[in-house]
């Protein structure tokens, strides 16, 4: 779920809060420009009273909140059409129809991620990638399909990552990386067992990390080193 979905929703806020959540909605601007204590002014609260908000959000306070909102709002800028992000298509519609919508997908998809990556970051990441020893990549389902697509990528520029999750042997595999391998975690949710189990030995042995996720508030996503962000554009409940 997005920020802006959860303010949105009819979720556990009071008067006060959702008094606030309107004042933000209303105009983006006051957040990006002016100060928790302006805010606080404006719609008769207080600091403590928004950055209590912040953290029913699933923010530390008004500094990040106010720097993720920002850029979900500058990701929206790309949106065209309105897509379904989880549910794309109707079996009813006309193949015209399913055409435009996927294409629409695809392109607000591209879109919403150019708008969200950071180059510092890609640089960091691709030297991170090229002077490591060994590079394993861990992927289920869908992310497992991505994984083997970059896989295949990479192979014809002379890299040959291993897909340690092909068999589901993460767990054996995570002891024997060492600190001149990098590890590469490819999962929409950011949310697994074995993959939390596995960073806690891969921090102890201070091994390099990325991770490409959807859920920057993950405790997968905190402990990577390296982060690529998708836009979270599905719905929770499929």
């Amino acid at each position: 779920m997005t920020i802006l979905e959860q303010m949105r929703s009819e979720g556990d806020f009071t008067d006060t809060e959702k008094n606030i959540i309107q004042y933000i909605l209303s105009d983006p601007s006051s957040l990006k420009e002016g100060t928790i204590g302006n805010i606080a002014q404006n719609t008769y609260s207080s600091n403590a009273t928004i950055v209590r908000l912040c953290k029913k959000l699933g923010f530390q306070g008004i500094r990040d909140f106010r720097q993720a909102l920002l850029v979900e709002l500058e990701s929206k800028k790309y949106i065209v059409n309105s897509v379904d992000y989880t549910v794309p298509f109707e079996t009813k519609e006309t193949t015209d129809s399913i055409i435009n919508r996927m294409y629409s997908l695809y392109k607000e998809g591209i879109d919403l991620l150019q708008s969200r990556i950071d180059p510092g970051q890609m640089e960091r990441i691709a030297e991170c990638l090229t002077q490591s020893d060994r590079i394993f990549i861990m992927g289920f389902g869908d992310a497992k399909i991505a994984a083997k697509e970059f896989i295949n990528k990479m192979v014809k520029i002379s890299y040959f990552p291993v897909l340690a999750t092909d068999n589901r042997e993460e767990l054996h595999v995570f002891p024997h990386i060492t600190q001149k391998d990098c590890v590469m975690f490819i999962t929409y949710g950011g949310k697994h067992a074995s993959f939390d189990k596995g960073i806690k030995v891969l921090k102890r042995k201070h091994v390099k990390t990325i991770i490409i996720t959807a859920n920057e508030k993950s405790q997968l996503a905190r402990e990577c080193v390296y982060h690529i962000y998708l836009p979270d554009c599905e719905k929770e409940k499929k």
